[in-house]
């Protein structure tokens, strides 16, 4: 056997015993947690919480009615020494099980009325993140500012003055910590799909350090400057990201371009050559039907030419040339295609001087709705672009769903 040859084998069996020993410490550190849990749960059942008494019991049964419910009410007696008022002087309000958990925090916590959001933090099943989320609730409950509790590193996400308010005035169907990613993502100009998707990662569930969280929100600026990136691949590309900082913890997003970080990711995944196979590929066809909308008209010197066509995107290689040449990502959108999720339309517009693209189109089949309208560079729809998109759009009975995207 060559020295080459040994060297890489050599290698190989490195790098498999490196994956043996990785998957070890996850199995033990799983076994560890379990234990740890079934040790909290006995103690748990072994001492109960003093709200679950008599007192709660007569003032608000419906409180140890479920699970879920109690046990964030057993959350308040860990935090007693923040009590503002005594139970004892807890006067109910409301029926349902929902306002008497708000009505016996604010009792408790609050010295100015609150968000009722805010109190979802007691109902985080991660215990880390809701002690960190508590003791902020709690304390800008208390009559705390929210955005000293930011500058002072109670909750280490870079949100500015005007980005606390916002979470403050957060409607009520969002969680607190929802509340703030969502702030996050609408202030570096992302929409509610980039919030879902964001969500949907672990970076998006976690609170991080302060370093970290200002990292991760350049993420999230670069994914909101890509608009046409598709937003099924946000968690492989947080995926991506957090394994190369882990192998170099410099590295920034600062001069990175969409499609180079999505080769980058194909790479890391092995994909890379299957990807390159799939240029060819042949997409099967939405059922919508293209559209041509001629305004052509005479005009003082002869005929002016003004042609308006839609076309379905149906080939591999269709796809790459419509995001090279209108320099975003679109091509990220090759498996959403193939599953039929989404369909990619092409816009051009024939004048006297010849053919020119005008907008990159995304449809949400199922939905019959149109979710992003792009020119070169993901630039906005123009006015003379948006007219003809709603022609289209009607004709095929789709709703166009874009603008802010909120």
């Amino acid at each position: 056997m060559s020295l080459a040859a040994t060297e890489a084998r050599q290698k190989a069996e490195e790098r498999s015993a490196q994956r043996a020993a990785y998957r070890a410490k996850l199995k033990k550190d799983a076994e560890t947690k379990a234990e740890a849990v079934e040790r909290a749960l006995r103690t748990h059942k072994a001492k109960p919480s003093p709200l679950s008494g008599s007192l709660i019991e007569k003032l608000a049964p419906r409180l140890l009615d479920s699970p879920e419910y109690a046990s964030a009410v057993g959350e308040f007696h860990n935090h007693r020494h923040r009590w503002l008022r005594t139970l004892e002087d807890w006067e109910p309000r409301g029926k349902g099980r929902e306002t008497l958990f708000r009505s016996l925090a604010e009792h408790l916590f609050a010295k100015f009325k609150t968000p009722p959001f805010v109190w979802s933090v007691f109902f985080e099943r991660d215990t880390g993140l809701r002690k960190r989320l508590s003791d902020v609730v709690m304390s800008v409950a208390g009559g705390a500012s929210f955005y000293e509790e930011v500058k002072t590193g109670g909750l280490p996400v870079p949100l500015t003055r005007k980005m606390c308010h916002e979470v403050l005035t957060s409607s009520s169907e969002v969680t607190f910590l929802q509340a703030v990613r969502r702030v996050q993502v609408r202030t570096c100009g992302g929409d509610e799909r980039l919030w879902r998707a964001w969500l949907g990662t672990s970076v998006g569930r976690q609170i991080e350090s302060e370093k970290s969280e200002i990292f991760w929100a350049s993420v999230m600026e670069f994914l909101a400057r890509n608009p046409m990136l598709d937003r099924a691949q946000v968690g492989p590309i947080v995926d991506f990201i957090r394994y190369r900082r882990g192998v170099d913890p410099t590295f920034s997003m600062k001069g990175r371009s969409a499609n180079a970080l999505l080769e980058s990711m194909a790479e890391w995944h092995g994909e890379l050559q299957a990807a390159k196979g799939k240029v060819g590929h042949v997409f099967d066809p939405s059922g919508f039907s293209p559209g041509e909308f001629d305004y052509s008209r005479e005009g003082p010197k002869g005929r002016l030419v003004e042609i308006w066509r839609i076309k379905e995107i149906l080939t591999g290689i269709d796809l790459a040339r419509e995001g090279r040449n209108n320099k975003h990502c679109v091509y990220s959108y090759s498996r959403s295609i193939e599953s039929k999720q989404t369909s990619i339309w092409s816009m051009t517009r024939e004048d006297n001087s010849g053919n020119w693209h005008a907008l990159t189109i995304e449809v949400r089949n199922a939905s019959k709705m149109i979710v992003q309208a792009r020119g070169m560079m993901n630039r906005q729809a123009l006015g003379p672009e948006a007219n003809v998109l709603s022609q289209w759009a009607a004709q095929n009975g789709l709703t166009v769903h874009i603008g802010s995207g909120w």
